[in-house]
């Protein structure tokens, strides 16, 4: 009977012409996943997941989705339906993020075999891949393998670990000047029509104050292998894509090795909203502390005790509550407690056990009132530096603990002569103009700072500092230096400010920056910005950046020595004035937008964030 029925069941399917499976997927955009597609005689049905954050939101267009033929493009099939969710209607993410569902679209000949899901915008005029899928090809992709934290968790170290100690740090072993780090790794799933073609990878170095943004290509199938320079052992920022940022942990002399996917999880922000995202290859120093952050936060449950500080914070009910105060200040000396058993006996090097215990200590630092002993530990510690939440997130704070320390623990903690050469070298960067009297006076005031401060790292930083003023002055002197093309640009009271400053470059995409030097965030991007012109020369666009006149000069210098390209534009303090009216400029750097007709596309625009490239490039083909 039962063999009877099956028959039966399978004659219906053959008579329907139903065909499921769960085809192998090209490339899909991170709000849906293609689960099942299902040919039928009338239509063919694709199972899919909306994704996104839970209590946002995903729209399907039934006008602007489509399927198109691979093979042949001229080959189109409309959306002509739903199931469980309505077409052209917000449809908000549930706590899961997800929301499943049917679109439904015209019946598809046998012979196509291969189908990009299209979108257009409102307007009809561009056209993006949502979907490449394979109807008759099935997924047979398995989550590649990773190395598991838990070899390391689960083994037992024959080193003995005594804690956490600054001191072993006195002279900043690891610091290597233009250091390099190896990367490489793959995005799985990554198709080029994804949107983006290269890794963007921000690094800091704290010794010197500065910001660097490295941007490295990707091949076809989402692999990468390249150097990435890092002076020091950081959690440097990758961006992959528009969605997936994660902080990895990089040491200059080792190799970290990146398993990802294009598929997304957005209840997971530890893997950067993906499925997964993790390691493979040698487990050394670099990767060893990857693999055991996150193992560490979830084991001394580092963000509910962040999270408790924060409401105690913003609640003012919790401030006189004693009770939940010190309900957090016995969380917080348990963690410091746990930190030794939990490092202990993993069998990792002295090194890795202080930096994860630098990054627990730091974590809950910046979020808690701290106490006098995670002070000392913070001001105390070269280490500091390294972290991924407290010193790149908030050093201000971190050095504000000197004031609640002892004078002379202050006077000689790291962070307070870190925080000396920072200043001194701040001046050497931009305050000073490079002249015979301004290199005197910057040599005395080395030698005084240089006699106070004991970590040789910082020294050094230091006399790079003055050998690069010592050659600049040497190069005016003798002239080999040409002044940089500039404009100073004299508007009437009565003139459109910013058709003003676009006119000579009308026809183009133009990006305007306003900026001044004594702007340490407006160099740090004018410098990230330097390798997105060069990937757009040649082309329609055009970049103008827009300062007071109040210091032509040094600004000039600056922008020849870090050798910035565009347009340099000075314009009188009072239109400078009428400028941050014209736009409401509450801050600089502030960037600006303006299309091919001279219409303001966007304000609040930023050349050096990761998404600015392929909104340049969309406004360039309009």
């Amino acid at each position: 009977m039962k063999h009877i029925i099956l028959a039966a069941f399978l004659l219906i399917l053959s008579v329907s012409g139903l065909f499921a499976i769960r085809p192998k997927i090209d490339y899909q955009a991170d709000y849906l996943e293609v689960t099942n597609v299902e040919r039928h005689d009338t239509c063919l049905r694709v199972s899919v997941i909306l994704k996104y954050l839970p209590g946002y939101w995903v729209n399907i267009s039934k006008k602007g989705t489509f399927l198109r033929s691979r093979n042949d493009t001229a080959r189109t099939y409309r959306l002509i339906g739903s199931e469980n969710f309505e077409l052209d209607k917000r449809i908000w993410m549930k706590e899961s993020g997800q929301h499943k569902g049917v679109l439904i679209f015209e019946k598809l000949p046998a012979d196509v075999r291969v189908v990009d899901m299209m979108e257009t915008e409102d307007s009809g005029n561009i056209e993006c891949i949502v979907a490449g899928i394979n109807l008759e090809e099935e997924d047979t992709n398995q989550q590649p393998s990773m190395i598991d934290p838990g070899t390391l968790l689960g083994s037992a170290s024959s080193e003995r670990w005594d804690g956490l100690d600054p001191a072993r740090y006195g002279d900043i072993p690891y610091y290597q000047e233009k250091g390099k780090a190896h990367v490489k790794g793959r995005i799985h799933g990554y198709h080029p029509v994804a949107g983006f073609s290269n890794l963007k990878i921000y690094t800091n170095n704290y010794i010197t104050g500065s910001t660097d943004r490295q941007t490295e290509s990707l091949n076809p199938d989402g692999s990468f292998e390249f150097d990435l320079n890092v002076d020091y052992p950081q959690y440097s920022t990758f961006v992959f894509g528009d969605l997936t940022t994660k902080d990895v942990f990089v040491i200059p002399g080792d190799t970290v090795e990146i398993v990802t996917t294009m598929e997304t999880d957005f209840l997971k922000p530890t893997a950067g909203y993906r499925k997964y995202f993790g390691y493979n290859g040698k487990i050394n120093d670099a990767a060893a502390v990857n693999l055991l952050t996150d193992s560490l936060i979830s084991r001394l449950h580092l963000d509910e005790i962040i999270f408790k500080c924060y409401a105690d914070k913003t609640d003012t009910l919790a401030i006189s509550d004693n009770h939940k105060k010190e309900e957090i200040e016995t969380a917080v000396n348990n963690v410091i407690t746990e930190l030794h058993d939990f490092l202990s006996p993993i069998p990792v090097s002295t090194y890795v056990k202080d930096l994860l215990a630098t990054e627990a200590v730091s974590r809950l630092a910046i979020a808690c009132e701290p106490s006098d002993g995670i002070k000392r530990l913070i001001s105390c510690n070269p280490l500091t530096i390294s972290t991924g939440y407290g010193f790149k997130y908030n050093p201000i704070s971190i050095v504000s603990f000197n004031d609640s320390i002892s004078t002379s623990q202050a006077e000689n903690s790291f962070l307070h002569q870190l925080r000396a050469v920072n200043s001194l070298l701040e001046a050497i960067e931009v305050r000073t103009i490079h002249n015979r009297e301004s290199l005197d006076k910057t040599k005395q005031n080395v030698a005084v700072l240089a006699t106070q401060i004991t970590y040789p790292a910082l020294n050094q930083a230091l006399l790079n500092a003055y050998g690069e003023l010592t050659e600049d002055v040497v190069l005016e002197e003798h002239a080999l230096k040409k002044d940089s093309e500039f404009t100073r640009l004299d508007i009437d009271d009565d003139a459109d400010i910013l058709q003003e400053l676009i006119k000579p470059y009308e026809g183009n995409l133009i990006y305007v920056d306003f900026w001044a030097l004594w702007c340490a965030s407006c160099r740090h991007g004018i410098i990230g910005q330097k390798k997105v012109i060069e990937h757009f020369a040649g082309r329609p666009f055009k970049v103008l950046y827009v300062s007071d006149d109040t210091n032509i000069a040094g600004s000039n210098q600056w922008l020849e020595k870090k050798e910035i390209p565009g347009e340099h534009i000075y314009i009188s303090s009072e239109n400078w004035k009428r400028v941050f009216k014209y736009f409401n400029i509450d801050y600089i750097p502030f960037g600006v937008l303006i299309g091919k007709e001279g219409n303001l596309i966007k304000t609040h625009f930023y050349l050096d964030h990761h998404n600015s490239e392929k909104e340049i490039e969309r406004h360039l083909n309009d």
